[in-house]
């Protein structure tokens, strides 16, 4: 019964969820903020890979290979996300990070760790470094010198989002391969809730896309009152 559930909850209940923060950015997209936008591109990249791997699975037994692609593209794209906030100099910083990143997990791929194994150093060291990325960017926005609300900007709901996601997964990323070796009942209880925080990572991410029009749609009008 659990094994059924499982199927369906990760290969179907939670990549439909991506739907939700898609859809309501593409409303309104013209008037997302450019940050927004990057991760409205990344869940729409995200949601494709996740299709595209789905389908993959009826004629390939092993499909993890595509893991290691995704999660250089991934981080560049995260990263872009962060360095909207950041000083130019550090933003090249971001991109120098980045590159390295990327050659890091080409030598994982080829050398480190088998291709049709789950990339656990690449992953692991991608949420520790998205995690620092977090954790200055809330250092910059309580430096800010408005005093508005912290649910009313929309860049803290979409990293708070990306904060529980990678916070609660870099565990996980860092021992998916001991779970499946100890036991795949196991693996399927971790992976689940991981799926579950994923979806809460897209919920938040909604709500950021709203708060963000909401904003952008406000300032415009005053704007035009002025």
């Amino acid at each position: 019964m659990f094994e059924k559930f499982f199927v369906l909850y990760i290969s179907v209940i939670v990549p439909a969820t991506a739907l939700i923060p898609l859809v309501a950015g593409l409303l309104h997209f013209g008037k997302l903020s450019k940050p927004s936008k990057i991760i409205w591109n990344f869940v729409l990249f995200s949601a494709v890979l996740n299709l595209t791997n789905i389908l993959l699975q009826y004629v390939m037994h092993n499909t993890q290979f595509m893991l290691h692609g995704y999660t250089a593209v991934e981080f560049a794209m995260l990263s872009a996300y962060f360095a909207c906030f950041f000083t130019p100099k550090q933003q090249k910083a971001v991109a120098v990070i980045a590159v390295l990143f990327f050659i890091g997990c080409v030598i994982n791929a080829m050398y480190l760790q088998d291709i049709g194994a789950f990339n656990t150093y690449t992953r692991t060291l991608e949420s520790l470094i998205l995690i620092g990325y977090i954790i200055y960017f809330q250092y910059l926005q309580g430096n800010k010198l408005d005093t508005g609300k912290w649910g009313d900007d929309s860049n803290n709901w979409l990293s708070v989002g990306i904060l529980i996601y990678y916070a609660s997964s870099s565990l996980m990323f860092a021992f998916t391969n001991y779970l499946v070796a100890i036991s795949i009942r196991v693996f399927e209880m971790v992976w689940t809730a991981h799926c579950t925080i994923l979806a809460i990572e897209y919920i938040l991410f909604t709500i950021g896309f709203r708060k963000d029009i909401k904003q952008r749609i406000i300032k415009s009008a005053l704007s035009q009152q002025v």
